[in-house]
């Protein structure tokens, strides 16, 4: 029921022609005269090699995440064996 919902607001946008607008719009951006276009190629043409103290915050974040998750994962094992242990002693 959900999955045809989806698809006909999608069939109905498509028909409608926002998809090729939005198409356009993008490509049109992508060639913004008031950008700087000599500063853009000169950056693109030169490959910049990342250094550690530049990727060091991604890192740190990468660790805090695994960390909540695995604080949480402990969390919902042992209150399921808290609320388990409960309702068997209600019997």
């Amino acid at each position: 029921m959900l999955t045809t919902f989806f698809i006909y607001r999608i069939l109905l946008f498509q028909q409608s022609g926002l998809t090729t607008y939005a198409a356009r719009r993008a490509d049109s951006m992508s060639r913004n005269p008031c950008c700087l276009s000599g500063v853009k190629a000169t950056i693109s043409s030169a490959s910049v090699v990342l250094k550690l103290e530049e990727t060091i915050g991604a890192f740190i974040m990468l660790v805090v995440g695994i960390g909540v998750a695995s604080l949480t994962f402990i969390f919902e094992l042992l209150a399921g064996k808290i609320n388990n242990c409960k309702t068997k002693r209600d019997f």
